[in-house]
Order: C-alpha cells, then structure tokens, then sequence
C-alpha cells in the first residue's frame, strides 16, 4: 500500500547537496533504429557510456518488451570501440560502448514516441525517445549515392539511419503522379540536445530529385520545427530520389534519422487551437491525406493536450499542440468586438490580413498588479508576439516580448510574451498584441488570458526514474525555477512510494533552485515500478487568494552545445525498487526525527562522531570502502574499510570551516558513500564512479538551532 509524504519547505539560511552522487552511471547516447513498426520484433543498437553493463530494458507505455541480447565473440569486438579521439574525429568518448536490445512490439501498441532507458545494478539511465510506428522500416545501406541510393521497394516507408562526418544518405522511390506525397524527419525529436555540438542538435536537411537530377522539392525546416516536412503533390510519375544530410555536413553515430515516406496523413494546423476542458468542439483541420478535415474535439487536461487525426487509409497521423482552457472561463473565439479583459475572460484570436494588431480594454484599479500572457508558438502558431499597455490617449506604458517558459525545455526560442504592471491610476487601459515582424493571416493565432498576480514557479523532478534497491537508498532532485525569490513556505505533497519509506533533507536555502531529497526504502518493499506524484504549493497564510499549487514535471536534463541545460519532460515520475543490493548503509533509527534523519553540531564542536550500520548479504564477502559525500576542503574524512562481517563502525568528520563554526544557526547535508572497487583517478585518489559496487546512506543533515 503506497503512502503519501506531505512536508513544509522553510526558506530558512541552509546548505544542501548540490552536486550529484548518481554521475557516470549510463549515459544513453543514441538508438538506432530509433524505432519499429507495431506487430513486429526488431533488433536494435543502443550506443552511450557504460551501456554495456546494463542488465534490463524499460520502455514506458504499454504493449512494448524489450531484452538484451548477448552479442558473439566477433561482435562484442565490434562493440567495443577505442575511447580515445584524433583530432580531427567528430566521435565522442561518450558513444564509445554499444548494447544489442531486442524489442517486441504488439501490433495494438499505441503508435507515437516513447521513454527507453537501461537499467544496471548502479541505477537506471537517461532516456532517449523510442518511434513505435505504422510503417515498415526501411534502413540505410552505408555508402549509398545519388547514383546508386537505397532502394525503396513500397510506400508508405519509415526510412532509417546515421549521418556520419560529411555524408549524405541517398533513398530512390517510385511515386504516381497527381497523390500528396510527404516526407516528414524525425532527427531532433529522436536526440533533442547534443551536448558537444554547435548547433547542439542534428540539424537536418532533405531535397527530393527526380530522375532527371532536377530538385522538385527541399526543406531544412518546418514551420517552428528544425525537423523538416515536405509535402508535395507529385507533378509526374517517376522514380524520385530522396537525400538528407546535417545543413553543414557533421555527423556521427547519434545524428539519426527516421523519415516517414508515402501518401500518410499529416495535419498543418487546428482550428481554433484551444478550446474548453471537457466541451467538444468543432475543429476545422488543415493538412494533406485526411480522411476528415473536421474533428469533435474535447480537450482532457488544462493547458497542454495533442491532437491526432485518421488519414485516408486509416492510418493514424502526427500530433499537434492544442490548448486546454479551464472549464469556468469564458471563452472567446475570433470575436469581432473590442473586447474587456476580465478576469475569468480568455480570448483565442488570430491576426488575420486585416489587422496588424488586435487592442483589449482593461478597467484597472489603483495599486492592482495584474499579468497579461500570450500562448502562441508554445501551441504551434507561427506568431512572434509582443504585448505593448497603452493609457487611453495611447501613451505606451509598458511592453513585453520573448519570456522564457522553463516547462518547455525543447524548445530554444522563446517568442510568447508575459507583462505583468501595477497600475497607480485606476481607470481604463488598452492591451495590444502585435507580431514583431508585423506577419499576419489564420497561423498567426494566440491565446490571451489575464492571470493572478501570484509568485510565478515551475516545478521539476529528476531523474524522471529512480531506482532503489529493496532496503537501500537513493536520491531525487527537486527544481524549482521562478524569476522572482520565493520567500513564502513550500509544501510538497509525494504520493505512490512504497509504505515505510523515509525521505531525508527536506529543507533547503532561501531563495535556493535545486535541492536533493533522499528515499529510503524498506526491505520487504514490492520489487517493481510505483508511479510517483509530486505536486508543490505556495501557502500564504495571511493571504489565501496567492495560494497556488504546480504539479512537478518529471524530466531528464540534458546539454545543447557545451553550455545550455534544458529539462527534457519524460513519460512520468517513476520509482523501481529493485533486489537487494549486496550491502546496505544505515543510520541509527534515533537520528530519524522530524522526517528526516538528523544530529546535531554544537558551535564548540569541530569533530562529528557518526556512527552507521551495515547491512550485508550472506554471501557478498567483498571489504566495502567509506567516504563522506560532497567532498570539500571543509568536510573532511578519512576513508573508512568495514571488512566483512563488520555491522557497525563510527566515523569522525572534520568540520574546518571557521564560517560553519561561526554560525548560530546551520543546517547542511551529507551521505556516507560506500564503494567496492572503486576506480582510482589521475591524482592517485579512489573515486566510487564506475565503482563495482556503490551504495549511499540517507541523507543525514548536520543542524544548529
């Protein structure tokens, strides 16, 4: 029976964790082929560091399974590449290993893209996106030409591959004249972010040709999407080659590629784009190869939502961004009026060829701080907006165009405005939205909804899935990303674990981004996947109205171009508890207190006298090596052996730092470390990545009331 955790963040002077004990676990690089049809069973490629000590596949949803196949003698050498680097190669140390998977897909299995991620007995990987999808596959031949491409026997087709250094893969099909063929890559949607490339993604590019070398068709992007889409209507049959390439000619093992080929079903745009949560509307689709261009829509969820459509052929076709409006507001679709913005007032609109702006009237009270947003390219319109408050005599009085949104970590150019504006002067104000570049017509539509004035947050947790051994512990990072400093309590509310678990460090700094929570759980925990929720609220008991709560998007970070992190949503937040690790680290059941474990540190002290428990396995015989986590020059310990058989030792921890000792009050945490063969670095010094074993206690924090 799973139990709910329910704690306050005080924003209070602390020091937490900030760096991660989980690093050089696996690190998933690539898939290839990054997908397969439903009803089938393909073997695949999955290429990253230490992917090669994996023991399990998961891929989130259902109707898929996938196993590990163990490779041969001739390929396990094949797998095994060099991890050093000339300078002139574009591969990556961190694509050195590879891991064959084999995938069974049941033919009902919801097409659309999907988690996988390989687990270890260190813990579970980062996920990169799985297609299962409608059509047959259809890989590359390296070394195809313009004169010689890889043949495609049949459309529809999905078309697979890798572009390496400087290449261009060549696809030749035969297509009838007069039938809307489409050619739609996926490449970034596969990889989103590269970390050691500039652009830090695949960028691809497709042209077709016809048999004559004449191009008829290119693309290097669509619309808003670096994924390109041509849609063409065949001017003659013929036999047509297809090319793709990176827009500047890099490549290596992880720019792939799957590009859907045929006569398929592919919507451009809805009409309107949002509509009321629960209320079926009428939405007027614009596309190629539909069966119907009209849809009864009801959108499930507030905000976010994606909408298919059926093609032609009863295939299913992609999936586009519609926006859920709550059920009590009133809204309002392309009205012709000039219309007041109230507060339950939301307005879908469009800049259309007869208006280069569109004005709302306000009716302002003296001191009232309100904020203006517009949704546009977050739901696929082509709108560069800008939001421009004018006076009744049309002075401006504010302006606001790109604002960042953290909740959409794929996306690199943030083109929707926010304003937020305390009027001094009650009375009646005008609110225009304009296109920056001042583009007009039926894809320039937008969402405008006047908000609270309550304290902005967004809410991430990491990694989407956790992995604990049964008894053992293991850490999850909460982040909350807000423009202006939260300085009110936060309670969070975690619901799904295992009972009997304890989390530990729950309090984190004033004003802090990240903080690192530790799970504990027990031994007689059910083995398997438990989904987890985690919402958090601000609570302000002297005022209610500004009370507001943020589900946590459970997302996997990722690195674009040596620099930039984006938090990549993933399926759901997830805990597998695995077997029993060989050995467990634990704390005295005294220091849990409070919920969370905890000792206390005097200002006179300068030495901490921990003592901890371990659990070992009957059979696991190995001596275990503990050290203090985070390592710094101010938390000092000595590496401790417990060989085996040992069940208790008693640490000492030197605390140097003459700030911590001056502190009347202080609170930070750390873990106990235990490593079984850990990797010795360049200084001499043994480290616990890449360690046969490691384990970590729960968080303990060292408080000063």
């Amino acid at each position: 029976m799973a139990k709910s955790l329910r704690f306050n963040i005080l924003f209070a002077a602390v020091l937490i964790i900030t760096a991660t004990v989980q690093a050089q676990k696996m690190s998933v690089g690539y898939i290839y082929p990054a997908g397969a049809e439903r009803g089938t069973t393909a073997d695949i490629t999955v290429g990253g560091l230490n992917v090669n000590k994996a023991t399990s596949v998961i891929v989130s949803g259902k109707g898929v399974t996938a196993e590990i196949v163990k490779p041969d003698e001739q390929e396990q050498t094949v797998l095994k590449k060099k991890k050093s680097r000339k300078l002139d190669d574009q591969s990556s140390p961190q694509l050195a290993d590879q891991l064959k998977i084999r995938v069974i897909i049941d033919k009902n299995a919801a097409p659309g893209l999907r988690d996988l991620r390989l687990q270890s007995t260190a813990g579970i990987s980062n996920k990169l996106n799985f297609e299962i999808g409608q059509y047959p596959n259809v890989p590359e031949v390296k070394g195809s030409t313009a004169q010689k491409p890889n043949p495609v026997e049949k459309l529809p087709a999905v078309l697979c591959g890798q572009v390496l250094p400087g290449e261009t893969d060549y696809f030749s099909f035969k297509a009838e004249k007069g039938i809307t063929l489409v050619a739609s890559v996926k490449a970034r949607a596969l990889v989103p972010f590269i970390a050691d490339a500039v652009p830090g993604w695949f960028q691809s590019a497709i042209s077709l040709k016809n048999s004559r070398g004449k191009e008829v068709a290119y693309c290097d992007d669509y619309r808003n999407n670096v994924d390109p889409t041509v849609i063409l209507k065949v001017p003659e049959t013929d036999t047509y080659t297809l090319a793709i390439h990176d827009a500047i000619y890099r490549g290596r093992e992880d720019f792939t590629y799957r590009i859907e080929l045929g006569e398929i079903p592919f919507i451009q745009s809805v009409y309107p784009a949002a509509a009321k949560v629960g209320k079926k509307t009428e939405i007027i689709l614009t596309g190629v190869n539909l069966k119907s261009t009209k849809l009864n829509y009801a959108p499930d969820n507030e905000g976010y939502n994606s909408i298919t459509a059926i093609g032609k052929n009863g295939e299913i076709s992609n999936s586009i961004p519609f926006w859920g409006v709550n059920k009590s507001s009133n809204l309002s679709v392309n009205d012709k009026n000039r219309w007041q913005i109230s507060n339950n007032q939301v307005f879908f609109d469009t800049l259309d060829v007869r208006n280069r702006s569109k004005q709302y009237i306000y009716m302002a009270d003296a001191n009232e701080t309100v904020t203006f947003e517009v949704m546009a390219r977050r739901i696929g319109s082509l709108l560069d907006g800008r939001l421009r408050l004018l006076d009744e005599s049309g002075k401006l009085l504010a302006e606001a165009d790109d604002v960042e949104d953290d909740m959409q970590g794929l996306m690199t150019f943030h083109a929707d405005p926010q304003l937020t504006c305390t009027f001094k002067i009650p009375g009646r104000y005008l609110l225009q939205v304009e296109d920056v570049l001042d583009n007009r017509g039926s894809n320039y539509f937008y969402v405008l909804e006047k908000k609270k004035a309550t304290l902005p947050f967004e809410v991430f947790v990491s990694p989407a899935t956790l992995s604990v051994a049964r008894g053992g512990t293991s850490v999850f990072t909460v982040t909350i990303n807000s423009r202006d400093k939260i300085n009110k309590p936060i309670e969070l509310n975690l619901s799904g674990l295992p009972s009997g678990t304890k989390l530990s460090n729950l309090k984190i700094f004033a004003g802090a981004k990240k903080k690192e929570v530790s799970v504990t759980v027990p031994e007689n925990s059910r083995e398997g996947n438990y989904d987890l929720k985690l919402n958090a609220s601000v609570f302000d008991p002297k005022n209610q109205l500004e009370n507001k709560t943020e589900n946590a998007v459970a997302a996997d970070e990722m690195m674009q171009a040596f620099y930039y992190r984006h938090n990549i949503p993933a399926a759901g937040f997830s805990l597998e508890v695995t077997p029993k690790a060989p050995f467990r680290i634990e704390f005295p059941s005294e220091f849990y207190t409070g919920g969370e474990f905890r000792i206390p540190f005097a200002q006179t002290d300068t030495v901490l006298t921990l003592p901890v428990r371990i659990k070992w396995n009957a059979d696991f015989k190995d001596p275990i090596e503990l050290s203090v986590y985070p390592k710094n020059k101010n938390i000092v310990m000595t590496a401790v052996k417990v060989l085996p058989g040992e069940t208790e030792k008693t640490l000492r921890i030197s605390v140097r730092s003459g700030d911590i000792q001056k502190q009347r009050k202080l609170r930070f945490g750390i873990m106990i470390i235990g490593t079984v063969n850990g990797e010795i670095d360049q200084r001499g010094k043994r480290t616990f990545e890449n360690a046969k074993y490691r384990e970590m206690s729960p968080i303990i924090v060292i408080t000063r009331d």
